[in-house]
């Protein structure tokens, strides 16, 4: 028995080039909508945990206190400067919550002590903050997060309900 090799034709060759260029084609397609995709999700995930964040530790620090008269806001050029009056041991502490060098930032001085917006530690990233008192222990916050959504949330610091 003789084996005959049928010879291709160029025809064949071409198909099976132009297969292979459809696969790499589709292949690389599939490639750039999943990084598309995987860099929107790390946006969001970015956007949602600043967000949280910043929402639970204002919140956080306003529920330490028991009266809305240890809390008072004030509103400067430099932005909002929430201040948080707290009394141990005989002295008076404040602890300033405020913007300032793109970053939320803390300080915890004595009463009476002079106020450096530099001083402070930086918590999170922001573009923006500015806070209101809505009524009577009752708050809003809005915060601008590094891709400048604006997100507002309210706090009320005399029976802990807070609102998004």
């Amino acid at each position: 028995m003789k084996l005959t090799r049928k010879k291709s034709s160029t025809v064949d060759t071409l198909f099976l080039l132009a297969l292979l260029c459809v696969f790499l084609i589709s292949a690389l397609f599939v490639v750039l909508f999943g990084a598309h995709i995987y860099k929107q999700t790390i946006r969001d995930t970015s956007d949602n945990f600043t967000v949280r964040t910043t929402s639970a530790y204002i919140t956080e620090k306003l529920r330490r206190f028991d009266s809305a008269d240890n809390i008072t806001i004030t509103t400067q050029s430099s932005g909002s400067v929430v201040a948080l009056r707290q009394t141990t041991e005989g002295h008076t502490y404040v602890t300033y919550l405020y913007f300032d060098e793109s970053a939320l930032k803390e300080l915890t001085i004595l009463d009476g002590s002079e106020f450096l917006r530099s001083a402070g530690t930086p918590i999170l990233e922001l573009h923006g903050f500015n806070a209101e008192e809505i009524s009577p222990a009752f708050y809003a916050f809005h915060i601008t997060d590094t891709n400048d959504n604006t997100t507002t949330f309210y706090v009320s610091a005399a029976n802990g309900q807070t609102g998004r």
